[in-house]
């Protein structure tokens, strides 16, 4: 079990909006992972979004197609040996894991958005 935050959870926390059942870590207040109440969205203080916790890529999927659309597909790929993970919009944005694939989408949906 991830005790840590990596820098993927703390750049998360910069592009989405931490909701209900998703895992989060309050860096201002505290140091373990919480899941968020239902009914309460969160935003102010610094937190990072657990991006490896599958309830939490559920709730990041939904942000990027409420942000993107409807029509947003995620998949497994091999790459260099490897399984990569790429959402699929417009554009591609891939990363290692599902979470981190989804963080590059919002990043760039929130790019495009400016």
């Amino acid at each position: 079990m991830k005790t840590k935050p990596t820098e993927t959870d703390r750049e998360a926390g910069r592009v989405f909006v931490p909701l209900a059942a998703m895992r989060v870590m309050w860096t201002a207040t505290s140091r373990r992972w919480e899941r968020v109440a239902d009914g309460t969205a969160h935003t102010g203080c610094p937190f990072a979004i657990d991006t490896d916790d599958p309830a939490t890529v559920g709730c990041m999927l939904a942000q990027v197609e409420a942000a993107a659309g409807p029509v947003v597909l995620i998949w497994d790929a091999w790459k260099d040996g490897m399984t990569h993970y790429v959402v699929r919009y417009l554009d591609k944005w891939s990363g290692p894991t599902r979470g981190a694939a989804l963080v590059a989408a919002m990043r760039a949906l929130a790019g495009a958005a400016r």
